[in-house]
């Protein structure tokens, strides 16, 4: 398959080749066979594993939703909702409605044989619109997409793309041939601890994660000192602690932690772009009078900016609105430089 980048801006398309190449990767990759194949994978039943080696940056599956449910509510669905899935799965051919029935493993079976159809739905769905002003989001069923397997440490990152009405799946890292495919299906717990991620992976999805992060061992006692720290750092973070230098330091560190547990993306991207903003900030003071050396301050705003495109490019490919709002970042701080 192969990921198109037409819609991007031709001069900015250099800005994207030069991203798929420190990646080692291209935005023109294309395979004549799947890059993985469907099999057992243990009690968490049926998995994907690589057919072949996969580089960071690849695409490795796209797919169109069978089914969307809209306006699903933060809380468990309401028995409106219930009956709008029951309805969607009452549509669908005899085929999709079987391998539909058929997205849960033997374990999980005992658990959801109350509203059995939309607790398939809950455990099986995928995140496709999020409207926060109604706190409401919109889920869709992608049958391929359901059998990617959960990592608290994921190989692969999963996003319904609205510009394409697909959900893709890239490789965040160097996948080998046989090695599972895996995502994260809680990336938002990504600073939290092993009991509390079991616990929402457990109320959502019906499993017990023994990812390495979450089985015992080294790697687990490492991982729970770094998303500990991570959380420490999130939450100065957030609170915007400490002096302009010391929160980017901060920032910095957190990406550079996020790396290291193996997590670069969304929370990466969005502390690059509050890099690139603050640099941008005070590039506009600069610019205004205020003393300051501004070539270097547009240097950091672009570094940061192209920080930012790296980590869209690797998780969720070029023809985004994220990489478009990237290339446009990199572009203003660029731009500002007219005060140089």
């Amino acid at each position: 398959m192969a990921l198109l980048t037409s819609g991007i801006n031709p001069g900015q398309l250099s800005e994207v080749s030069t991203a798929y190449a420190a990646l080692h990767s291209s935005s023109l990759q294309q395979s004549d066979f799947p890059y993985f194949h469907v099999r057992n994978a243990g009690n968490k039943g049926l998995g994907c594993f690589a057919a072949r080696q996969i580089l960071p940056g690849t695409l490795v599956h796209q797919e169109a939703p069978l089914f969307i449910v809209y306006e699903i509510g933060d809380e468990d669905p309401s028995r409106a909702i219930h009956d709008e899935i029951s309805v969607e799965v009452n549509n669908l051919s005899v085929q999709n409605r079987a391998a539909y029935m058929q997205l849960v493993v033997p374990g999980q079976v005992r658990i959801l044989r109350n509203n059995f159809v939309s607790q398939v739905f809950n455990a099986n769905s995928f995140e496709t619109m999020e409207h926060p002003d109604r706190r409401t989001t919109d889920q869709g069923i992608f049958l391929m997409a359901a059998r990617f397997n959960h990592s608290c440490v994921p190989n692969a990152y999963f996003q319904y793309n609205p510009r394409i009405g697909q959900l893709t799946i890239f490789a965040i890292s160097r996948i080998e041939k046989d090695d599972e495919i895996l995502v994260n299906y809680k990336y938002e717990d990504i600073y939290k601890s092993r009991d509390e991620r079991r616990q929402n992976l457990q109320r959502g999805y019906h499993f017990t994660c023994e990812c390495p992060a979450c089985h015992d061992g080294p790697y687990h006692d490492e991982s729970e000192r770094l998303r500990s720290l991570m959380a420490v750092l999130d939450t100065q973070d957030q609170q915007r602690l400490g002096n302009s230098t010391e929160r980017r330091q901060r920032k910095d560190r957190l990406i550079a932690l996020l790396g290291t547990a193996g997590c670069p993306y969304p929370q990466t991207a969005h502390l690059y772009k509050q890099l690139a903003e603050d640099y941008l900030g005070e590039m506009n003071l600069l610019g205004a009078g205020y003393s300051g050396n501004i070539t270097e301050c547009r240097q950091k705003a672009q570094t940061a900016a192209r920080g930012k495109l790296m980590v869209e490019i690797l998780a969720i490919g070029p023809n985004t609105e994220e990489i478009d709002k990237s290339l446009d970042l990199i572009a203003e701080a660029g731009y500002h430089g007219r005060f140089g």
